[in-house]
């Protein structure tokens, strides 16, 4: 087959790719001229485009590809996270942590400041570099970062004019100022903010918190600025304000919008920085369908009773840009696809398409409906900051480890026999490199050094014999900071051995009881719980019980509980409701047992 397929590409004549306009008489398009571009039959190319926009470029993908003449060359669209990317590429490829095995030919993050922080091609481990002809990267949608927050929030903070990105730090340290701008109706401040070194609108955040603290502009900022000691006090004191972390805001909104159906809304989040692409996709029920779910969930049809609204920020933002930026793995011919596959997304009827799925134009302008769903005004001009030099923006992530809020973390691990199994099968591997501990125990491993110095870290296992009146779980290791004990940690960890039943439901009530001793606002408290198998312990607790032991309702410094499903029979429904109770969020590495190292890094990310 391979021969064949090889033989019709060598004897397929010139494909015309896209030639303009659609059947019927030809007429001179309004935006950029597309020249004929004649390529071999079987010329693909793949896109790694961030995920807030790839709905968008899906579409025009698909319909970029159905004007072509040959059906084998097409454009090829993934989502992938801006610092997944960034990562990759920098630190070198790896394919399981990644969407796409292979280095795209082009990468669409969601804004420039990813681009500009790249290496020169002599740094980069596989050599990769941006070959675009043009200095100044080609955009292919707009959208600002802004201040998301309920509508109510919004209106007793005095209207969209008077917020600032100085607000975030006067309602973070001054509590009796956010209780009488809300009449205390609000709780106590709280900010959804994501990681900085994986999430554009967590590091655009940042910046701009660094921007106020220094009573500074963007563009004015320095690294001098970023150094000064006082002006990190003054960002860490935002820090103490979020909830938790994340690489991306889907925890955020997907919480939100449980809180929003029992009329909690406010109780949960006072403000989320998002790209105000996303804030349309929620008012419209769109940004939740990605959030792990179970039988009791009603997010599928999920319309906000409070919705948000995007604040523009008085004192300008910056806008995630949408580069166009063309890699060094794409040979001549597939170089050819991907500037024509440009010319194609700038033309005026496809700017069309862009302004639907919520972007702003190449002329800074929101469609009708979208502008209705945010708060904002059709025509409404934004103070726009082009993001600060690139060595300002690499001394911001430099310093968050720094400033970041410190967490309390204890690592809860699943050790029943069936640990011993495959992760696709429940046949003993006999060999522990190849069994379900085994992938757990070395993804545990690299997963230490996610966390920060500080972060206090500590581990329990469980399992749980039917026949013993003995504590079905092991505290390993008491949690301290990393600093001090990440190589106890490690031996622990490299110590497992499976055993025994799964003592799930036990087994996280006594470790939610135990952090809860020492939850504060200083830091982020949690437990993260990896497990395979079903509840099977000897005792009457059930999971509704358990649910109600976590919930994190009316709880203002509540220990939230990430769950992660490992292998294919893990009761990810029954973890799913558990993180749901507790206000965290639920990881699947069910599907895919061999991605356990990336779920946890993604779920390290949260602190």
């Amino acid at each position: 087959m391979a021969g064949i397929t090889a033989g019709l590409v060598i004897l397929a004549s010139a494909l015309l790719l896209w030639s303009g306009d659609d059947e019927g008489e030809k007429k001179k398009p309004e935006g950029p001229v597309n020249e004929t571009v004649s390529v071999p039959c079987g010329t693909g190319i793949t896109l790694a485009s961030s995920p807030e926009k790839f709905e968008l470029l899906e579409k025009l993908a698909d319909d970029y590809n159905k004007k072509s003449k040959c059906s084998e060359g097409r454009v090829t669209v993934v989502s992938s996270a801006s610092g997944d990317v960034f990562e990759g590429l920098t630190k070198g490829w790896r394919a399981e942590e990644q969407s796409n095995p292979t280095i795209p030919h082009v990468w669409s993050p969601a804004s420039s400041s990813w681009v500009t922080m790249l290496p020169d091609k002599k740094h980069m481990p596989d050599g990769v570099h941006v070959v675009n002809d043009t200095e100044e990267l080609p955009s292919i949608a707009r959208t600002p970062v802004v201040l998301a927050m309920p509508a109510t929030v919004a209106e007793k903070l005095g209207g969209p004019e008077g917020i600032r990105w100085s607000t975030l730090e006067k309602m973070a340290g001054d509590p009796d100022a956010w209780q009488e701008a809300t009449d205390g109706e609000a709780g106590t401040f709280k900010l959804g903010k994501t990681n900085p070194n994986y999430s554009t609108t967590g590091l655009a955040t940042l910046l701009h918190s660094y921007a106020a603290a220094a009573g500074t502009s963007l563009d004015e900022l320095t690294v001098r600025h970023i150094q000064d000691a006082s002006v990190r006090r003054r960002v860490a004191e935002v820090e103490k304000a979020t909830l938790h972390y994340g690489e991306t805001t889907l925890v955020y909104l997907c919480n939100l919008a449980r809180a929003d159906d029992k009329d909690k809304a406010l109780d949960y989040v006072s403000v989320v920085p998002l790209e105000e692409k996303t804030v349309y996709d929620y008012n419209r029920g769109a940004a939740t369908t990605g959030c792990p779910s179970d039988k009791d969930d009603r997010l599928e049809n999920f319309k906000p009773k409070e919705p948000l609204v995007a604040v523009h920020p008085a004192d300008g933002t910056m806008v995630s840009d949408a580069p166009y930026a063309i890699l060094s793995t794409a040979d001549e011919d597939q170089r050819k696809v991907a500037e024509n596959f440009l010319k194609f997304i700038q033309s005026d009827d496809r700017q069309k398409t862009v302004k639907e799925h919520g972007f702003r134009d190449k002329d800074g302008l929101l469609a009708p409906d979208v502008a209705e769903r945010i708060g904002v005004a059709e025509s409404s001009k934004l103070k726009e900051w082009a993001p600060p030099k690139t060595e300002v923006i690499a001394e911001a992530r430099k310093s968050w480890d720094a400033i970041r809020k410190p967490a309390r973390i204890l690592l809860v691990v699943d050790v029943s026999d069936s640990m011993n199994d495959y992760p696709h099968s429940q046949k003993d591997a006999k060999d522990e490199k190849h069994s379900r501990l085994g992938h757990v125990k070395r993804a545990l491993t690299e997963a230490l050094d996610e966390f920060n110095a500080w972060d206090e870290v500590g581990l329990w296992e469980f399992s749980g014999d039917i026949h013993s009146d003995e504590s079905p779980y092991q505290e390993l290791v008491r949690p301290r900071p990393v600093r001090k004990n990440k190589d106890a940690l490690a031996d622990a960890i490299d110590e497992l051995k499976a055993k025994s039943a799964t003592a799930l439901y036990v087994t996280i009530r006594d470790a939610h009881r135990e952090l809860s001793r020492s939850s504060s606002t200083d830091r982020i408290t949690a437990i993260v719980v990896l497990s395979d198998g079903k509840e099977d312990y000897k005792n009457n607790y059930g999971i509704d019980r358990l649910m109600k032991d976590i919930s994190a309702e009316g709880k203002e410094n509540p220990v939230r509980v990430f769950t992660i499903a490992y292998s294919y029979e893990a009761p990810l429904e029954t973890l799913s409701k558990m993180a749901k109770a507790s206000g965290g969020h639920s990881y699947d590495s069910k599907s895919n047992p061999e991605n356990i190292s990336t779920v946890l890094r993604e779920v390290v990310g949260n602190f």
